[in-house]
């Protein structure tokens, strides 16, 4: 995930990944929700935010959503 994840850093590539993953999903700058295939909620992080953080945030959304 880390290979990934500096690949869209420093060579501004785009990655799209489905994952039910929590841990995995700490790695983007963007996490979208889905329900019954529509947008249920999303987070956005900045770079600089730690994977510890993110996760954090993922799983409360996903406790909030009932997930």
């Amino acid at each position: 995930m880390e290979l990934l994840r500096r690949s869209c850093r420093e060579l501004g590539q785009t990655v799209i990944v489905v994952t039910h993953d929590p841990r995995a999903a700490s790695y983007a700058d963007r996490v979208v929700f889905l329900r019954d295939g529509l947008i249920a909620s999303e987070v956005r992080f900045e770079v600089k935010d730690s994977l510890q953080q993110n996760l954090k945030i993922i799983m409360e959304q996903m406790e909030q959503l009932e997930f």
